[in-house]
């Protein structure tokens, strides 16, 4: 119980150091308790400090070393299957749901907008499925929201949209809107995007992430002066919330080239 306490605080601590953009900081408090074996006592709790390190070091922009820690993760939820010639069928469906989430966890990183590597991450979905189809828990309750992701990535846009529409309570519903919204816009179907990303705006005007996808819409529409108007928000909102230097930088640019 002491370790996890203090395991618990560190990673608070280094969540701070990110929050306040001090990634060196962040990730030698990481380094330093992955060392301490008085309180990393396992792979389990190994894995939990790994995947901190991993969204440092993909705020941070270090995207290869942010994938080997998700690796890391999966490698020692493998190497920790009980033999199921004596283990109970408890320890096993506990082992497979760990495997499923660390292959979770590589899914969202490959969907992620900023790596966008749809086959690994399809491949990740699957090993995930495979080991665990079981969706109690709310890492693997969004399995179904990652393959819409998935979906819209290799362009099986009408596939993603019916995956968006679906009730998950693992997302809030206007974060499957604005999914819904974004989706239309790479379809090339703006008028359906822009209806959806209006309602959602006006209706939670403080949500950086529809602020960005209206922005696109109206980019894709040339109309420069609107897209301006709600990248600059949407900038505003993500300073204010200490979002990750990496996500910044991608609005920045989408400024630039207005």
């Amino acid at each position: 119980d002491y370790g996890w306490k203090q395991r618990s605080s560190y990673i608070k601590l280094a969540k701070l150091y990110v929050r306040s953009s001090q990634i060196e900081k962040a990730l030698t408090l990481y380094s330093t308790l992955l060392d301490n074996k008085n309180i990393i006592t396992d792979s389990n709790d190994r894995c939990k400090v790994l995947v901190g390190m991993a969204l440092v070091y993909f705020y941070d922009g270090n995207r290869l070393k942010a994938e080997q820690c998700y690796h890391e993760c999966v490698e020692l939820a493998l190497a920790d299957q009980p033999d199921k010639n004596w283990a109970t069928k408890f320890d096993i469906d506990s082992s497979n749901r760990r495997i499923a989430k660390a292959y979770c966890d590589l899914v969202w990183f490959y969907s992620n907008p900023l790596i966008k590597e749809y086959t690994k991450a399809q491949e990740a979905l699957d090993k995930s499925y495979a080991f665990c189809r079981d969706s109690r828990s709310m890492s693997l309750l969004d399995r179904s929201f990652w393959q819409g992701v998935i979906y819209r990535g290799i362009g099986e846009y009408q596939k993603a949209i019916d995956i968006f529409q679906q009730k998950n309570r693992a997302r809030r519903k206007e974060n499957l809107e604005i999914e819904k919204a974004f989706t239309f816009l790479e379809w090339g179907k703006f008028a359906e995007a822009l209806d959806i990303a209006l309602a959602v705006v006006e209706e939670h005007p403080d949500y950086a992430y529809a602020r960005e996808v209206l922005g696109r819409i109206y980019k894709a529409l040339n109309e420069k002066e609107k897209a301006r108007e709600e990248f600059e928000a949407c900038l505003a909102l993500m300073r204010e919330m200490h979002s990750p230097n990496i996500a910044i930088k991608e609005i920045k640019g989408l400024l630039d080239t207005l």
